[in-house]
């Protein structure tokens, strides 16, 4: 799998990030998994008219001391959507500044 992981986070730091994804974002049924929306004007041409696969979004997963971004673009509505593909370069562009925005934003210590 294609990800950035964060690791040797703390374990007050894991928590904050835990309690703020679960405000900002869809949790799973999978303890420590979460569901990020991507913005549609970041969706491929191929993305955005598959509008019945809609929200696409990207899976932050959260353990004991580490946060994992999937560069994995999925649909949230169609889980045998035929548009599940590895991020673009904007695409991971979106998500790697996701990462540093949660980062700066609750001040991480990695």
């Amino acid at each position: 799998m294609r990800q950035l992981l964060i690791d040797e986070l703390e374990s007050k730091d894991v928590a904050m990030l835990t309690d703020h994804l679960k405000r900002i974002t869809e949790p799973s049924e999978v303890a420590g998994l979460f569901w990020a929306a991507l913005p549609d004007d970041l969706l491929s041409s191929e993305q955005f008219k598959a509008s019945g696969d809609h929200p696409f979004g990207f899976a932050v997963e959260v353990g004991e001391s580490w946060a994992k971004f999937e560069f994995l673009i999925r649909s949230r509505s169609n889980f045998r959507s035929l548009w599940t593909r590895y991020a673009t370069f904007g695409q991971t562009h979106y998500i790697l500044e996701y990462a540093q925005g949660l980062i700066d934003e609750l001040g991480l210590k990695t």
